[in-house]
C-alpha cells in the first residue's frame, strides 16, 4: 500500500474514534421538534432524533406545519430521545401508533403514559430508564420488541395489556426492581430471557392461555415463591426457572409436553414436585442441584412416552421418595446420582423402564443396597432380571392403598384410605372450650403449616402415614393470653412434653380424675411412659393439654 494512503487512512480512523456519533434522522424542523416524514402520501411524521438534545417536560404535539402543509404527527422515531439524561417527562397524546426502536433509551423519564391507539413498540424503547418506575400497556398494542424495557432499574410494576401475545426476547431483563407483573389474557409466547435476573420478582399470573416460555424466562428471579403452569402450556425452555432460589411450590398441570434444560437447576427451596404424564421428555439437569426437593412424582397410572434425559434429579441430595408412572417408558444415565438420601423407589410400569444396557448408575451404589423399590407384584421377577433395576438388595410388591392414620383426643382414631401420588386436605376442628396445641406428622412437628382456618396439607403420599393432633384447655384466667411454648404429642407409647421450665410440675391424669404420673421438668424434652393406650389430659403450670395415646 502506498505510504501517504496509508498515513491518511489511519488518520480518518483516529479522527472517527474521536467524534461521538449523533443520532441525525430528521427531514425538518419546526419549534423545538425534529421530524422525519415517513409517509409523504398520507402526510404522516414522526418525531426524529436532531442534533440537539431535548430535556425536561414535553408535550408531543397532535400534527405540524411545515412549507404550508399540515403533518399527522404518529409515532415517535428511532431514537428520537435517546441519551437525553436531562429529559424527566414525555406526554403523547391518542394518535401516536408506533414507538420505534431506543426512542427513549437511556433517558431520565419518571413515568410515561402510553396511549390507547398505540399498537407497536419497537426494541430497546425504553431501555436504560432508570427512574422509570410504572408502565402499562394499552389494550391496542399488537407487537412489542426485544429489550423494550431492558434495564429499567427501578420499575416497579408492569402490566402487559390484553392486546399481545407474544412477550419478545429480554422484556424486562434486568429489572431489578420489579415485583408485580400483570401479564394480560392473550399472552401466549414468552420468547426467551423475558424477566431474566428480575430479582425481586414475587407476583406473576400465568394463566392458562400460555403455551410456551422459552429459555431463561424467570432464571434467577430469586424472589419468586411458587409457580403455577397452566394447562396450556406445552413447553418449559431452557434453564427457564433456573436460579429461582426461593421457589417452594411448582404446580404443572396436565398438558406440559417437554421440560427443558436446567429448567429448575438450583430451586434450592422446591421441596416437592409433580410431573403429569403429559410431558414426554425431562431434558437433561432439569432438577440439578435442587437440594431440599424430598418428593417426586412422575405422572401417574395412564400409559404414556414419558422419556427422562440423564441427571436430571443429579444433586438432589435430600430426596426420599421417588414415583415412577405407567407412563415413564426410559430413564437416563445418572438421573438420580449424588442422590443418597433416597428410601423408596415405586414404579408401576409392568415392564421396566429402559435403561441404556450399558447404563448401570442411574442411582448410587448406597441407594441400590439401602433403598426400597416397589414394583407392581407380577412384575417382580422382570425387575429383578434387569441390569439397572435388578441391582436394588429390597423389591418388594407395591400397595396402591395406603393408610392415613389420624389420632386426636376423642374416642380412638380415624383410618382413612389414601391413594399412593396424592395429597389431602384435613380440617381440624376443636370442641368448645379447646383449641390446638400441637400437630405432628409422621413425627415432624407441622403445626406451622395450618391455615388460618386450621387445614393442613399433607405432604405427597408415599407411605402410610400418622397424622397427630393433641389440643390444650383455652383457661378464663388472664395469663391464657401470654404467649406458650409448652408443646405435648404422643411418641413412641411416650407422652412427650416439651417448653416447661425447670422444676416446674407435669401431672398426667386420666379423663375420670386418675392421675398416672407426675414429675418435675428438667427444663428439656419431657418423655413420660404411659402403659395404657386412651385419652390423657397432661397439666403444666401455664396449660391443660388433652391428647389420645
Amino acid at each position: 500500500m502506498n505510504k501517504s494512503v496509508f498515513f491518511r487512512a489511519c488518520l480518518l480512523l483516529c479522527l472517527v474514534a474521536n467524534v461521538h456519533f449523533s443520532y441525525a434522522y430528521y427531514t425538518f424542523k419546526e419549534g423545538e421538534f425534529y421530524y422525519y416524514v415517513y409517509d409523504e402520501y398520507k402526510l404522516q411524521v414522526s418525531i426524529g432524533a436532531g442534533e440537539e438534545q431535548y430535556s425536561g417536560n414535553l408535550i408531543i404535539p397532535t400534527s405540524v406545519v411545515h412549507n404550508g402543509i399540515t403533518y399527522e404527527v404518529s409515532a415517535i422515531g428511532e431514537a428520537a430521545f435517546k441519551d437525553c439524561l436531562d429529559l424527566e417527562s414525555v406526554t403523547l397524546h391518542s394518535g401516536i401508533k408506533i414507538i420505534s426502536d431506543a426512542a427513549f433509551q437511556n433517558t431520565s423519564i419518571k413515568n410515561i403514559v402510553l396511549p390507547d391507539g398505540l399498537i407497536q413498540i419497537d426494541r430497546y424503547a425504553f431501555s436504560g430508564c432508570k427512574y422509570l418506575s410504572s408502565i402499562v400497556l394499552p389494550k391496542t398494542m399488537e407487537k412489542i420488541g426485544s429489550y423494550a424495557f431492558e434495564g429499567c432499574i427501578t420499575l416497579q410494576t408492569a402490566d402487559t395489556g390484553d392486546g399481545l401475545e407474544e412477550l419478545e426476547v429480554g422484556l424486562f431483563a434486568e429489572c431489578t426492581a420489579l415485583h408485580t407483573v400483570h401479564l394480560g389474557s392473550n399472552v401466549k409466547k414468552l420468547l426467551g430471557s423475558t424477566f431474566v435476573d428480575c430479582s425481586e420478582l414475587q407476583n406473576i399470573n400465568l394463566n392458562d392461555q400460555i403455551e410456551i416460555m422459552h429459555d431463561s424466562d424467570f432464571k434467577n428471579c430469586i424472589k419468586l415463591k411458587k409457580v403455577i403452569i397452566g394447562a396450556g402450556n406445552t413447553e418449559l425452555g431452557d434453564c427457564v426457572f433456573a436460579g429461582c432460589t426461593s421457589i417452594e411450590e411448582v404446580e404443572i398441570h396436565e398438558g406440559a409436553v417437554m421440560i427443558g434444560r436446567n429448567a429448575f437447576e438450583g430451586c434450592v427451596s422446591l421441596k416437592e414436585i409433580t410431573i403429569p404424564s403429559s410431558v414426554e421428555n425431562i431434558a437433561i439437569h432439569a432438577f440439578k442441584d435442587c437440594t431440599s426437593l424430598e418428593r417426586v412424582v412422575i405422572g401417574d397410572e395412564k400409559d404414556g412416552e414419558t422419556e427422562l434425559s440423564t441427571y436430571v434429579f443429579g444433586g438432589c441430595i435430600s430426596l426420599k421418595d421417588v414415583f415412577i408412572g405407567n407412563n415413564v417408558k426410559e430413564v437416563g444415565s445418572s438421573d438420580f446420582i449424588e442422590c443418597d438420601s433416597i428410601e423408596s423407589v415405586v414404579v408401576i410400569r409392568k415392564d421396566p423402564p429402559s435403561v441404556s444396557e450399558y447404563e448401570v448408575w442411574t442411582f448410587t451404589d448406597y441407594v441400590y443396597e439401602h433403598a426400597t423399590l416397589y414394583v407392581l407384584s407380577e412384575s417382580i421377577d422382570k425387575y429383578k432380571a434387569h441390569h439397572v433395576w435388578g441391582r436394588f438388595l429390597n423389591i418388594k410388591p407395591y400397595r396402591d392403598k395406603l393408610y392415613l392414620t389420624i389420632k386426636y383426643a376423642d374416642n380412638g382414631c380415624v383410618k382413612l384410605t389414601a391413594t399412593k401420588g396424592e395429597n389431602y386436605e384435613l380440617t381440624i376442628e376443636p370442641e368448645k372450650d379447646w383449641r390446638i396445641n400441637t400437630v405432628m406428622y409422621n413425627g415432624e412437628d407441622v403445626t406451622s403449616q395450618l391455615t388460618p382456618d386450621n387445614v393442613f396439607r399433607t405432604p405427597t403420599i408415599t407411605k402410610d402415614g400418622i397424622l397427630f393432633i393433641s389440643f390444650e384447655k383455652i383457661e378464663s384466667n388472664i395469663m391464657s393470653v401470654v404467649s406458650s411454648n409448652v408443646k405435648v404429642y404422643a411418641e413412641s407409647g411416650n407422652i412427650v412434653v416439651k417448653g416447661v421450665n425447670a422444676g416446674e410440675l407435669i401431672s398426667i391424669f386420666t379423663l375420670d380424675g386418675i392421675q398416672k404420673a407426675q414429675v418435675y421438668s428438667t427444663g428439656g424434652a419431657m418423655s413420660i411412659p404411659i402403659v395404657e393406650t386412651g385419652i390423657y389430659l397432661v397439666k403444666t403450670p401455664e396449660k391443660t393439654v388433652k391428647l389420645a395415646l
